[in-house]
């Protein structure tokens, strides 16, 4: 039999690649349960790898109940289909892992909190046992003290970046991702995702300025490259379609991550091009503020520079509820107890589980930021 060779540039693990190989291969039946997969010295051949990469790669597939290994006997299949499914009676121990890094710096966050409060409400009810700890950017592994064996799965938050998510796929104890990684295009890989609705949140905003006769609205946030950015232009791009109203790209401003203020400076060279409410083009005056913990201080710092008042002014949407502002939100408790019951879901599912981004909607609350436009006013 030939088998594919791994990549050798891929930032994913030759074992974990090889594994994936060979598991592909014994579903798909190319190798039936109760035959012996070729010898060692032949697979490493095949693979062009060394004997101690392949056999974790092997051990991996014996871990989730493909393979059954026996000394001088070799590697034999056992199931095109294993049973992955785990008694959380028995072994209820779940692990949130915290991912810190220089971009996201959960502690203190109201968000953040009201999401750990959903999970530890929903492990009560549970009876499941609930462990903390932190992944930095640093780390070269997850110190889990020995309680590798007392966990059925993992959550995962904050700062997900590809060397995060690479640590935690090592590990091999099941686990579900809170958003997505922090990189410019979404996981490939099957993998669960618990993820809040940008693109309904910025089409929610940018609709409810339309509804209050809002035409010249600008969309202000962190970063349109990412997946996320790209979530929230589509959602700003739809609505404005809908009510049949063109897209400029001058009203659309990326404030960026560097700098003390981000919000502030972009603010500020984005009012000295002209967009100052009864100044020259572009005029507006409706925004959308996304990403607004961030940014949302440094742009009403710039505002009342120029004496642009809110709502009299500019009607200004965020999405997150600060101060009485008009803010699409989401239930970040319920997010917690989605990602705690999608886990218990995955690791009692057995070998039929298949691995989902599911999305959390939100919703428009209305405040005093926001108020019907009114022509020359």
């Amino acid at each position: 039999m030939n088998f594919p060779k791994p990549d050798f540039h891929k930032p994913i693990s030759l074992h974990i690649q090889i594994a994936e190989i060979i598991e592909k291969i014994i579903v798909d039946k190319e190798i039936p349960v109760g035959e012996n997969l070729p010898p060692e010295n032949t697979l490493c051949d095949s693979f062009g790898v060394n004997v101690h990469t392949l056999r974790k790669a092997l051990a991996l597939l014996v871990k989730k109940g493909y393979l059954f290994r026996r000394p001088k006997h070799g590697t034999v299949v056992v199931s095109a289909k294993p049973d992955t499914s785990i008694d959380i009676s028995k072994r209820n121990g779940i692990c949130l892992v915290i991912c810190t890094g220089s971009v996201f710096k959960p502690f203190g966050s109201q968000i953040f909190n009201e999401m750990i409060n959903g999970i530890e409400g929903c492990a009560r009810e549970k009876s499941l046992n609930l462990l903390y700890r932190t992944l930095d950017e640093s780390d070269k592994k997850l110190y889990l003290s020995g309680k590798e064996n007392e966990l059925a799965g993992l959550i995962v938050t904050g700062n997900n970046t590809p060397k995060h998510f690479k640590i935690i796929k090592k590990i091999g104890i099941p686990f579900v991702l809170i958003g997505d990684l922090y990189q410019k295009e979404r996981v490939t890989e099957p993998v669960d995702i618990i993820a809040t609705d940008d693109f309904g949140s910025s089409h929610l905003a940018t609709k409810h300025l339309i509804g209050l006769g809002h035409k010249q609205i600008a969309c202000f946030a962190r970063d349109f490259s990412y997946p996320w950015g790209e979530d929230i232009l589509d959602g700003y791009r739809q609505a404005l379609k809908e009510a049949g109203l063109p897209y400029n790209k001058e009203l659309v401003v990326q404030t960026g991550v560097p700098g003390v203020n981000p919000g502030y400076s972009a603010m500020q060279k984005f009012l000295e091009k002209g967009g100052n409410p009864g100044a020259c083009a572009p005029d507006f005056t409706g925004l959308v503020c996304m990403d607004s913990s961030k940014i949302y201080f440094g742009i009403m710092k710039a505002f009342g520079e120029k004496n642009i008042r809110v709502p009299e002014d500019v009607s200004v949407v965020l999405d997150e509820h600060i101060s009485d502002f008009t803010a699409t939100t989401v239930d970040y408790r319920e997010v917690g107890k989605a990602t705690l019951d999608r886990l218990v879901e995955k690791l009692t599912g057995g070998a039929d589980w298949k691995p989902q981004r599911l999305v959390i909607p939100g919703k428009l609350v209305p405040g005093s930021s926001s108020v019907k436009y009114i022509k020359g006013k």
